[in-house]
This record gives structure tokens, sequence and C-alpha cells, in this order.
């Protein structure tokens, strides 16, 4: 375990993440934002705003660098209104710039979803980043009336799980539905962590954990 921390708090660690109240990715970030750091490591947060914040006054991409013990730096963006295609694109895009601006190779980066999958899968063969944790809330292709979006569902999802270091289910019942179509993860670097706020783990914290 001390060999473990001692990693964690000479890395520079990245997470870019659809922005969302309550998730695996806001609550590793927090954290990392407490955990030590030595003067040459960093935490980079990257949150990106989703297809659901559609309509709403948040809709923001916000930026976070911590390096070291030294004091945060960061920058807030208003965004616009979700756009199918644009607005991955312009993700990736700031995601660039923001990453150029820290100025380091990181040594994890942790991300979810399908646009920001394809975007790590990048910088992993750019070599920005050395090891990837793509991180799945969920497997639904079905949710496509359209057979043909549903079958680019499955080919982008499956070039995002079959080209990362590690994923991370937050059910289990997502591996078996991957199988089932025809997308094969290799159990070596296939993970497991309910979901932060899954009821059946907060029912087993203590008291002072909820």
């Amino acid at each position: 375990m001390g060999n473990n921390a001692q990693e964690l708090a000479d890395s520079n660690f990245l997470i870019i993440w659809p922005k969302a109240s309550a998730s695996i990715g806001v609550t590793l970030a927090s954290f990392l934002k407490q955990h030590r750091r030595t003067r040459t490591a960093s935490l980079t947060i990257i949150y990106h705003p989703t297809h659901r914040d559609t309509g709403t006054l948040s809709r923001e991409t916000e930026f976070a660098f911590y390096s070291g013990n030294n004091a945060p730096t960061g920058k807030v963006f208003r965004r616009e209104s979700y756009t199918p295609i644009l607005t991955p694109i312009i993700d990736g895009i700031l995601t660039l710039l923001f990453l150029a601006k820290t100025g380091r190779r990181h040594h994890m980066c942790v991300t979810a979803g399908l646009n920001l999958g394809i975007l790590v899968v990048l910088l992993r063969a750019l070599g920005v980043v050395k090891k990837t944790t793509f991180v799945v809330m969920d497997y639904w292709p079905q949710r496509y009336p359209s057979g043909i979006l549903s079958w680019l569902y499955r080919h982008v999802y499956s070039l995002c799980s079959t080209n990362v270091d590690f994923v991370l289910d937050v059910s289990p019942t997502i591996n078996d539905a991957r199988i089932q179509d025809g997308i094969f993860v290799n159990s070596e670097k296939l993970l497991y962590a309910p979901h932060p706020i899954d009821p059946i783990t907060i029912g087993h914290l203590p008291q002072e954990e909820l």
C-alpha cells in the first residue's frame, strides 16, 4: 500500500470527465485533490458538459491544474448548445489546448463516455498519456431506434474498450452484455467498482461515511 501511495504522489494524473454532480470521476477528483503530491507531480482535471445539459445554464467546460503543493490554477468556459459532431470536436480542441498549457506527459488518464474515450485513445497514441482507464457507466446499444446508429455505437464502444489499458465497469452485468455483442475485454485489464451512489454500496457503509 505504501508503494502505491508513493507512486500516486509522484504521478502526473489526468481526469477528463463528462460533467456530472455525482460520479466516479468526480469522487476520484475529490480524493486526488486531497492526496499528497510531490513537488514534480500534478493533477489535471477537465470537465466537459454532456448532451443532457442541453437547455440548462450550466453548460461549461472546467479546467483545473494542481502542480505539487502550489495553489491550483484553472479556467471556466461557457459552452455552446449541444450539437452532435461539433460539440465533441470542440471538447477535443479545448482538451488539447489545456494539456498543452500544462506542459506535462501524464502517467494515468481516467475518462468516461464514447466521445471522450475516443479522445483519450488518441492522446495515448500521441504519447500524451502513458496509461488509460475507460470507465463504463452503461452499455446500451438498443437505445437507438436506427440500426445504423446501434452498429456505430457498438463499434465505437469496442474501439474505446479494446484500446485502453484498463476498463472499469460500474455494474457486473455490463461485461455480459458486451460479450453478447462480440466485444471481448481482456480479463487482466477489466476492473469493477460500483457507482459511488450505488444504493447497495451505500447500505453497507458506516453512518459516518455516508
